[in-house]
C-alpha cells in the first residue's frame, strides 16, 4: 500500500525527470517519444487512478469529468486530488452528505501543509448538514493553534452566526477582514449579524459597502432594502428591493433568498412608501376648509 501511494504521488515526477534526462543525453525525437510512451504505459497500467484523474482535469464536460473522477477513486486512488475534485462537484450540487466522506478520504493522502484547508472544508460540510458542534470543534481547534487564514475565520463567523453567537461571529468576521480587507464575505456576515441583532444602521452600512465591492451584488440589495425598511427609509427600500427582485429573478443561484420572499417585501415597502408620502396640497386645503 505504501509503495502504491509513493508511486501514484511521484509518477508525474518520473516524467519530469525523463524530460530533464533527455535534455542531457539527447536521444533524438524518436527516443524521447519512446520514453514518453513507456511512461504512459506505466501510468495506465500501474497508476491508473492518476491517469483517470488527469483525464478528468483535461475534460471540459462536467458529466464526463465526474465519471472519470469516480473511476479514479474506484481504481484505488491514493492521492487526494480526485477525492477533493469530486467533493467540490458535490458541494456545488449541495450534495453535502456525499462530499463529506470524500474530504475525509482526501485527508488520509494529503501533505500536512494542505490538511488545514481540508479540515476547514470538512467543517463547512458539517455546518451545511446541521452538525454545528462538529463544525465548531474543527474550526476552534485550528484557531486555537494559531492558524492564520481568512477562510478559517469566515467559516467561524458564519457558524457562530447560524448558532446565534453574535458577538463571537462579529469578532471572527473582524479577524477575517483584517486578513483580507478586499474580501466582501466577512462584511456580508457582519451585515447579517447586525440585522439579526437589530442594529439596522450598522447592517445598512455593511451592505452598502458590500454592494460597492461586489462585482455583481444580488442578495445584498435585499438585505439593504430590509434594513432601510426598519430605518423608515421607504423610498430607498423600494429602490433596492426592486433591484433585488430583478437580480434574484435573473440569477437565483446567487441568492439564498427566494424571489417570492423578495417580492413580498418589495410590495410591503411600496405600500409603506405611499402611506408616508405627504398629502397633495389640494387635499390639505380641502381638509382645512372642512
Amino acid at each position: 500500500m505504501q509503495l502504491q501511494t509513493f508511486w501514484q504521488k511521484n509518477i508525474m515526477v518520473v516524467l519530469a525527470l525523463w524530460c530533464l534526462l533527455a535534455l542531457g543525453i539527447r536521444p533524438g525525437w524518436a527516443g524521447f517519444g519512446i520514453g514518453c510512451l513507456i511512461w504512459l504505459a506505466c501510468l495506465i497500467f500501474t497508476a491508473s487512478p492518476v491517469f483517470w484523474n488527469l483525464l478528468a482535469g483535461l475534460n471540459p464536460d462536467p458529466v464526463k469529468a465526474e465519471r472519470f473522477l469516480k473511476q479514479a477513486i474506484a481504481s484505488g486512488a491514493r492521492i487526494p486530488q480526485p477525492y477533493i475534485a469530486l467533493a467540490v462537484i458535490y458541494t456545488k450540487q449541495s450534495r453535502w452528505a456525499e462530499a463529506l466522506p470524500l474530504v475525509e478520504q482526501a485527508m488520509l493522502y494529503s501533505a500536512k501543509k494542505i490538511l488545514p484547508q481540508l479540515r476547514i472544508r470538512l467543517a463547512s460540510l458539517h455546518r451545511e448538514l446541521g452538525q454545528m458542534e462538529a463544525a465548531l470543534a474543527i474550526l476552534e481547534e485550528l484557531a486555537g493553534q494559531g492558524y492564520r487564514d481568512v477562510s478559517l475565520h469566515i467559516n467561524l463567523a458564519r457558524t457562530y452566526q447560524l448558532t446565534g453567537r453574535f458577538d463571537e461571529a462579529l469578532a471572527a468576521a473582524d479577524k477575517a477582514r483584517s486578513l483580507d480587507l478586499s474580501n466582501p464575505q466577512p462584511v456580508l456576515i457582519a451585515g447579517r449579524v447586525h440585522f439579526d441583532s437589530g442594529d439596522y444602521s450598522a447592517a445598512k452600512a455593511d451592505y452598502e459597502w458590500a454592494i460597492d465591492h461586489l462585482s455583481w451584488p444580488v442578495e445584498s440589495f435585499y438585505w439593504l432594502g430590509r434594513a432601510q425598511l426598519e430605518l423608515l427609509e421607504y423610498r430607498e427600500a423600494v429602490e433596492n428591493l426592486t433591484k433585488a427582485v430583478e437580480r434574484i429573478t435573473e440569477e437565483p443561484d446567487l441568492s439564498d433568498v427566494p424571489v417570492a420572499e423578495a417580492q413580498k417585501w418589495l410590495e410591503k415597502a411600496v405600500i409603506l412608501a405611499k402611506s408616508a408620502e405627504p398629502a397633495p396640497e389640494s387635499d390639505v386645503a380641502e381638509s382645512q376648509a372642512q
